[in-house]
């Protein structure tokens, strides 16, 4: 695509009237070469490569999206499964939740009720709108709340679950002797909250105390 400008002698075969066919030209030096009008930039191989170029780059990123797609895919996949194992676990908790025999509560590190099954309704005569927020300490009868605060504090530096009886006063003011089970509820590493689980044992506890008064006087 270039233009030269070439001086020197033009030797040619030809046949009459006709064009030539075949020339050749004789030069004194380079000198005699003169470049007119370079080529532009798109020559053909230069052309070539950057198709060849293109071609490679869109490969390259077909190739990427497919991969991230994939990617993406089993991701969401994964994210879908774990969704729905945690969706059937918080279904399955909520029922054994609502439907335990056992008081089922949780407090924060304060004492604050953050939740309340049906059998702590029961049991207590409250409904869940009456105690959610109350300070759980309230409800134990008055003798027995620092022996409560004093487990709270132990677990919160030690950990573990403990178990333990208290004595929780009802709505109607009568006494319900409770063994309660107490764990920490903890997030990213952190002790948010207790959960506990307390199980009536007031009529185990009145035989206990009928036998004793029995043997005495036996």
């Amino acid at each position: 695509g270039s233009v030269l400008q070439v001086t020197g002698v033009c030797v040619h075969e030809s046949r009459e009237d006709e064009m030539p066919q075949v020339f050749m030209l004789l030069l004194r030096s380079p000198q005699d070469v003169q470049v007119l009008r370079g080529p532009g930039w798109w020559t053909r191989p230069q052309t070539q490569i950057a198709i060849g170029a293109l071609g490679i780059s869109s490969l390259a990123a077909l190739a990427w999206v497919v991969l991230l797609r994939r990617q993406v895919q089993s991701q969401t996949q994964v994210i879908r499964q774990r969704f729905e194992a945690e969706a059937a676990w918080q279904a399955q908790y909520h029922e054994l939740f609502e439907n335990a025999s056992d008081m089922v509560y949780t407090h924060d590190l304060e004492g604050r009720l953050l939740s309340l099954n049906k059998a702590g309704e029961n049991i207590l005569g409250y409904s869940r709108t009456e105690v959610l927020g109350v300070n759980g300490f309230d409800l134990i009868a008055p003798e027995h709340r620092e022996f409560s605060r004093t487990m709270l504090h132990r677990k919160l530096d030690q950990g573990g679950e403990t178990t333990y009886e208290l004595e929780f006063m009802a709505k109607d003011g009568h006494r319900v002797s409770m063994e309660v089970s107490t764990r920490m509820i903890r997030k990213e590493g952190r002790m948010i909250g207790v959960h506990g689980v307390a199980r009536d044992v007031t009529a185990r506890r009145r035989a206990e105390e009928a036998r004793q008064r029995l043997d005495a006087e036996l």
